[in-house]
């Protein structure tokens, strides 16, 4: 299995909006809810388990620059 895999990042969220007083806490019902429609970003994510048993983890970020992703992914697969 290889240890470095060049991957795209779709993420999506929902935020629920409530006023709150000046300790934190509630105080009303929510006033709005904002989903957004998900952005996709790239990024190099390494097995940091093993074959048997892996478990990976975000190595590095590269935003929307899939050149530079694609760049350090090489050199990891040359080392």
């Amino acid at each position: 299995m290889d240890k470095y895999k060049l991957c795209s990042v779709y993420t999506t969220g929902k935020s629920t909006v409530r006023p709150i007083d000046e300790d934190g806490h509630d105080c009303g019902d929510v006033i709005t809810t904002v989903e957004d429609d998900g952005s996709v970003y790239y990024a190099i994510y390494e097995n940091i388990g093993t074959n048997e048993d892996p478990d990976w983890d975000e190595w590095g970020y590269y935003d929307q620059d899939l050149a530079k992703a694609v760049e350090e992914f090489n050199k990891l697969k040359e080392n």
